[in-house]
């Protein structure tokens, strides 16, 4: 594949990128402002990582690779996008490896195992919601949804 090196040969210490299908989406727009997108296929997992690896440099030329991800993955990242960009805005290297989050600091890297939800927005010591410290077990929900019948009983009570 071209434009991997620092020229227009391929670079020396990546294997060579071998294409073995590639296809344009979607159907032409009418004004052809710009080009439709092309799927590649690569013809193994290295040739595929090779080229990946190198997309950063390929940007320079306004060619950008993307993986193509499963609808599951997709989903999972979507999930994870506030927190994707919460740690951006602390100022930290966040990346993807398939639907994992992880976190370069420095030397190390860690994935990022959110608690579920959204990322806290409040910051610490802001002041809770009004009656959310005067709730009483009687008014707390289930935690599982196999005690949501016992729940419902207790509060029929």
């Amino acid at each position: 594949m071209w434009g991997l090196g620092s020229g227009d040969e391929p670079s020396s210490a990546a294997p060579p990128a071998v294409v073995s299908e590639a296809r344009r989406l979607g159907a032409p727009s009418a004004t052809r402002t710009k080009p439709r997108p092309v799927l590649i296929s690569f013809s193994g997992v290295a040739a595929k990582h090779a080229a990946l690896k190198h997309s950063k440099a390929l940007r320079q030329r306004q060619i950008f690779l993307d993986p193509d991800l499963t609808p599951q993955q997709q989903r999972i990242r979507v999930s994870m996008r506030p927190h994707y960009v919460a740690l951006k805005t602390a100022g930290k290297q966040p990346f993807w490896r398939e639907e994992r989050l992880f976190v370069r600091e420095g030397d190390r890297v860690r994935e990022h195992m959110p608690v579920p939800g959204p990322p806290p927005a409040a910051a610490p010591g802001a002041a809770a919601a009004p009656g959310a410290a005067t709730a009483g077990p009687s008014q707390a929900a289930p935690s599982s949804p196999g005690r949501a019948d016992s729940y419902a009983e207790a509060v029929r009570r």
